[in-house]
């Protein structure tokens, strides 16, 4: 009774993991609103950590009903993955939105609604002198984290989280990881380039 119930809630974390990252890829690519967007890249997000822990519920499943130790390892793993790329997205959305509102109020003296509202923002930011231009090269690194390119420690995180995912061979899932990785990276490059 106790492994399977453990494996259903398996299935359930893994499921709504991978709706996760398909409705939030899909739902960040149409986006103009500033909120809407963070919104639906934060369901992505979501999404990688629910994958995570399920993986962590197939290895616990695993050492307890093989008593092998060498499988519980793996729920360290994943739930170090977990928490890792937890730490690191809570670190750069908050960090991201500091940026976004202190370059916008400066440019308006109003928070930002459209992407349009910040189109040419880093431009017009590193061609004053001062902190403007440290805290738009900030904003470009926090994209390029949040997108997973290396070497930022958001692929890192990800990176982490498909190596355990290619440790059990979860290849539905591997592929759909890379597909939204993809996805992600397309629209967090797509905002600087209307940051520029």
């Amino acid at each position: 009774l106790f492994v399977s119930t453990l494996i259903e809630w398996q299935f359930v974390l893994l499921g709504a993991g991978a709706l996760s990252l398909v409705i939030g890829s899909l739902g960040a690519l149409k986006q103009k609103r500033i909120k809407r967007f963070f919104a639906y890249s934060s369901i992505v997000h979501v999404g990688f950590l629910l994958i995570a822990l399920g993986i962590g519920d197939h290895n616990f499943i695993s050492a307890t009903v093989l008593y092998d130790a060498p499988q519980s390892m793996f729920i360290t793993n994943s739930l170090i993955s977990a928490l890792l790329y937890l730490f690191v997205y809570v670190i750069t959305v908050l960090l991201m939105f500091l940026v976004l509102m202190n370059l916008a109020f400066k440019k308006t003296g109003k928070p930002p609604v459209y992407f349009t509202d910040l189109q040419g923002l880093l431009i017009r930011s590193s061609s004053k002198k001062g902190g403007l231009f440290i805290v738009a090269v900030g904003l470009v690194v926090l994209l390029l984290s949040m997108a997973g390119i290396p070497p930022f420690f958001g692929f890192f995180t990800k990176f982490y989280i498909l190596s355990v995912l290619v440790k059990y061979k979860f290849n539905f899932l591997i592929c759909l990881v890379i597909v939204v990785t993809v996805i992600g990276a397309f629209y967090y490059l797509r905002l600087l380039k209307i940051f520029f």
